[in-house]
């Protein structure tokens, strides 16, 4: 009877866990606890603003995929250059950042170009380091956002990468 009352508890302990952890890796579906940013600072993931298909919130385009189904010079090799060149782009060139966004990225986090845009505009400067490889998709780093104000913040983030026409793009993003 004890053996039998340990077992349930330890089940009962190990779906817990399982359901708490839900959606932590990097390739996992659904809800993610925020985008490029921790609490206080602007995030995308509980954005309320509207937006329908053919509107444009900001004053450029959304850059769009390659269409020779080929990288584009430069391209990263290897999952954790492509994390430390993305944000060796940012907040500057917001076009060459978002496309290295997956789709699903796109969807789950950046609702618009127009959104990302809004976010990178509120940020200074950025800088990834101690980037590093989880496994041959996923990698961690540390980055440290400026605002425009002046304030600094320090996060560590864990990614999933996955290849799109040959070039390595975010598909996922978790606090560490």
């Amino acid at each position: 009877m004890l053996v039998a009352a340990i077992v349930a508890v330890l089940a009962t302990a190990g779906l817990v866990a399982v359901l708490v952890n839900k959606g932590d890796s990097p390739g996992a579906t659904g809800p993610q606890p925020t985008w490029f940013s921790s609490a206080g600072k602007p995030t995308l993931a509980g954005s309320t603003s509207p937006s329908s298909p053919g509107s444009s919130t900001g004053a450029t385009s959304a850059p769009s995929a390659s269409p020779s189904g080929r990288a584009p010079e430069g391209a990263a090799t290897t999952p954790p250059r492509a994390i430390a060149d993305y944000y060796a782009l940012m907040p500057g060139d917001t076009q060459a950042g978002y496309a290295r966004l997956s789709d699903r990225f796109k969807q789950d986090r950046a609702r618009s170009y127009g959104d990302y845009q809004a976010f990178w505009g509120q940020i200074r400067s950025v800088t990834a380091t101690e980037v590093t490889a989880v496994d041959e998709r996923a990698v961690s780093a540390t980055i440290t956002y400026t605002t425009s104000s002046g304030e600094t913040s320090q996060e560590r983030h864990v990614y999933g990468l996955v290849q799109v026409n040959g070039q390595w793009v975010i598909d996922s993003q978790r606090m560490a």
